[in-house]
């Protein structure tokens, strides 16, 4: 009878009960976003438009209007979307308030939908302290028959409106040893920071937009540039938590966790505090990469504690930095969107130039056909034998 080695048979099972313990602990290491808590941020966003978002906003695509008179709700504003199709030739009120269609008849023909417009309700939450020039905000939109909320962050400088920007943290300014009552202090360098990248969004669409699944925040210091990836996780969000980026003469702490539309990013593994895998950019590309980027001047107001109580004053600076062109302009146009999308569809599209051009009066000689030559039947591919 054959003898069973129970020696090697229980440090198998041992073997397979300590891999299997550890299946949970490598499967959490999967990224996974954040579940979407729109309910509470929607509660805790305004219904009012923003000043600086007032007017008619455009581009090649499309137009929007985000302060219309029509609401849905507790006061929740109804934005209007029309779509240029056709190189600009045509315009599709693709999304507007239901009220807006039964006072302007929406025309349905081959080029649009058959349904009616999507009716999109909006909100929206200020990221910064905004000024007549200046301002950012995330947009909160809901999609009909759709229960999450989409977040779509947004920054206007004068008349332009950009979704790829960074927001300046202002935990890094430095504090005065004395400052005046109403004092106006001018940062020597107004970029030297930390910036948090707020880009979040593709577009203001009809629908659903496509996210950016990671986000690349900049830190620039005296003598370079560096860009920091964060990615989504599933840990809980720490305002207190801290990262440090250490490379030659720089010992930064930075912030550990963000979170952007209820989703929790970081820029390390697990407990880990030293940021990897940095890249740096020279002086050099530092300054082309200002020189290329639209920032805003604003006042920011501050507030010292001394001994004999408080001090206010005011710091000039940059606290929105826009890496891209803008995605929208807004129309110098006084007419109505409706006046706008009438006049649009009513043009034609110019006839196509003739294929060959005109030869007026026609010069032709019947002595070709009286007398045509002797070769004149002859084939095309016999000529020049």
């Amino acid at each position: 009878m054959r003898k069973i080695n129970t020696g090697k048979k229980n440090i198998c099972l041992c073997l397979a009960v300590f891999f299997i313990s550890l299946a949970p602990v490598f499967a959490q290491k999967k990224t996974v976003l954040a579940p979407e808590a729109g309910n509470k941020s929607w509660n805790e966003a305004s219904s009012s438009c923003p000043p600086l978002l007032a007017g008619i906003w455009s581009n090649s695509s499309r137009f929007v209007i985000f302060d219309t008179d029509y609401f849905a709700g507790e006061n929740v504003n109804i934005p209007q979307i029309v779509l240029r199709l056709y190189f600009t030739w045509y315009d599709d009120r693709a999304a507007e308030s239901e009220k807006y269609s039964e006072k302007y008849k929406r025309e349905i023909n081959s080029d649009t939908a058959k349904s009616k417009a999507e009716e999109l309700q909006i909100k929206y939450i200020p990221l910064t302290q905004s000024d007549q020039k200046s301002g950012a905000w995330d947009i909160l939109i809901k999609y009909p028959n759709r229960k999450e909320t989409y977040h779509v962050p947004v920054a206007v400088i004068e008349d332009n409106l950009y979704l790829n920007f960074l927001i300046r943290d202002t935990s890094f300014f430095p504090t005065p040893d004395y400052v005046n009552e109403g004092q106006i202090l001018e940062l020597s360098d107004n970029i030297n920071s930390f910036w948090r990248d707020w880009g979040l969004s593709k577009g203001i669409l009809i629908s659903p937009s496509v996210q950016k699944k990671e986000l690349t925040c900049l830190y620039f210091s005296n003598e370079a540039l560096y860009k920091i990836r964060y990615w989504p996780c599933t840990l809980d969000f720490d305002s207190n938590a801290k990262a440090n980026l250490i490379d030659e003469n720089i010992n930064a702490e930075l912030p550990k966790h963000l979170k952007l539309a209820d989703t929790v990013y970081t820029c390390t593994l697990g407990r880990r505090t030293l940021i990897r895998n940095t890249k740096r950019e020279t002086n050099e590309a530092k300054n082309e990469f200002l020189k290329n980027a639209v920032y805003n001047e604003t006042l920011l107001p501050q507030t010292k504690e001394t001994e004999n109580g408080s001090v206010n004053y005011f710091i000039k600076t940059s606290t929105i930095l826009c890496l891209s062109s803008p995605y929208l302009s807004r129309l110098a146009d006084t007419r109505t969107m409706q006046e706008i999308v009438e006049s649009d569809n009513s043009r034609r599209v110019p006839d196509r130039k003739p294929l060959f051009p005109p030869h007026g009066i026609l010069d032709f000689d019947w002595s070709i056909i009286e007398d045509p030559p002797e070769d004149w039947n002859r084939r095309m591919l016999d000529l020049g034998k």
